[in-house]
């Protein structure tokens, strides 16, 4: 499933310039930062796909969580498209994220 984080971390990255908010700078560089941590961490995973590590899908549960609540505390939420890009995607990530923990913890050895 790190891949759909993959695609989601490239699409959270590409949202400034696709969306047009690249005029809006904390919207843009939330969204850019967010999107390469979220693709970076997935890349990650897919070179280490045997599931002994957790720690990238809590990091992937917390950008998830932290690009939900960024247009909030950042103060880009007027913006339609860099909240909704922002709330959807990291929704998206953070459930994922939290699902395969899940599924990582509960997993026989």
């Amino acid at each position: 499933m790190h891949w759909i984080t993959y695609i989601l971390g490239l699409a959270l990255l590409a949202a400034p310039y696709v969306l047009g908010f690249r005029d809006h700078t904390v919207a843009m560089a939330t969204s850019i930062i967010l999107g390469l941590i979220i693709a970076m961490l997935s890349a990650f995973k897919g070179f280490l796909p045997d599931g002994r590590y957790s720690w990238d899908y809590w990091i992937g549960s917390l950008a998830g969580i932290a690009a939900v609540v960024a247009p909030n505390l950042l103060g880009f939420s007027d913006h339609t498209a860099a909240l909704w890009s922002s709330v959807v995607i990291g929704a998206a990530v953070a459930v994922l994220s939290a699902y395969q923990l899940v599924q990582t913890s509960v997993r026989p050895t």
